[in-house]
């Protein structure tokens, strides 16, 4: 696998979006304009507000001036992909080296870690965030997570990324109600493979064949939601109108019948809309699409797939993916780059 240096042709506009720079069909280099401000609530039910800015050329997506996106810092916690801190610097600008410094979960729901050890601090749930950064082009960020109620960086508890609907689509909206501004960058690096990459546990497996663009095929098949399948080339009008609006689904672990239904009722009302549950499954119950948990799983392995830094060029063959089989695909191509 390697490292291609390919040259984006020219523009279009896109529905409902800012005009850009770039094929559609390819997803690029993008900085947003100005800062951006989100603000909700995470799954440890604190109030959050994320100050997200454009960062240093290069330097990929960064967390709290410290915790670096990559596959690296990643881990799984409860149901959630995180970063967490390593001891290591990160430099944030080539010029300036910046120490880490000490930073900051509701089980249930399997999301993305960025770091160390559960005993150290780190941002938990970034994969519904990095996806829309895919999603979007956006790959050099500065994002500050702020007390809600002190208005200033906390380090405390591990810090949940704000939860919206479940989905991508308020990180999505809040990009685009911002604006997004060209780099002026004629040529783009791409992750390319050479061969084939694949993993499995179980029955479960993702497959990346070489190809000119990125296509995710996914296939789902879990009690209580039956078999769905998604297939698309992703592009960045596609990800805005086809994957960011799904959300997420999943298993409960409470100890009583009871415990799970006072969940569920805090949820329906933080979220805006009704769930269903069936055994220890829990779903909206009005759906966005009729595949919608293929699309959200379709997300989160786009999400996950942003940790590598760059666009992936491959042709992906994904059944029952979830984050640890999605960190195990991007550790193997990392590996497979160096």
């Amino acid at each position: 696998m390697t490292l291609r240096h390919m040259t984006n042709p020219k523009s279009q506009s896109l529905p409902g979006l800012p005009r850009e720079s770039g094929d559609p069909s390819v997803l690029g280099l993008r900085s947003s304009e100005q800062r951006v401000l989100i603000s909700g609530w995470g799954l440890n039910g604190k109030k959050v507000r994320m100050e997200v800015s454009p960062g240093y050329p290069g330097a990929g997506i960064i967390f709290n001036n410290s915790i670096k996106a990559n596959v690296d810092n990643a881990k799984i916690s409860g149901n959630c992909t995180c970063l967490k801190l390593h001891k290591r610097r990160v430099m944030t600008n080539p010029k300036s080296k910046i120490l880490n410094p000490k930073s900051q979960s509701l089980p249930g729901l399997r999301s993305s870690v960025l770091g160390l050890p559960s005993s150290e601090q780190g941002v938990m749930m970034v994969e519904h965030f990095l996806a829309a950064c895919y999603g979007l082009g956006l790959w050099d960020l500065m994002v500050e997570i702020h007390n809600w109620s002190l208005g200033i960086c906390q380090f405390s508890d591990s810090q949940y990324l704000p939860f919206g609907d479940g989905s991508a689509l308020e990180f999505v909206r809040a990009f685009c109600r911002a604006g997004l501004s060209n780099t002026d960058v004629e040529t783009q690096d791409f992750v390319s493979l050479r061969a084939p990459v694949k993993v499995r546990s179980g029955k479960r497996f993702i497959v990346a064949f070489p190809a000119s663009r990125l296509r995710i095929n996914c296939l789902i098949d879990y009690p209580f939601v039956g078999r769905q399948f998604f297939s698309a080339v992703m592009t960045r009008n596609l990800f805005v109108k086809e994957l960011a609006p799904a959300r997420t689904f999943g298993r409960y672990r409470r100890s009583t019948d009871g415990e799970t239904q006072d969940l569920v009722s805090l949820l329906e009302k933080r979220l805006g809309y009704r769930l269903k549950r069936e055994g220890a499954w829990v779903f909206p119950k009005r759906l966005r699409f009729k595949n919608e948990f293929c699309r959200h799983k379709t997300l989160d392995l786009l999400g996950d797939l942003a940790l590598l830094g760059r666009p992936l060029m491959a042709e992906i063959f994904a059944f029952n993916p979830g984050h640890r089989l999605n960190l195990a695909l991007v550790r193997k191509i990392t590996e497979l780059e160096a």
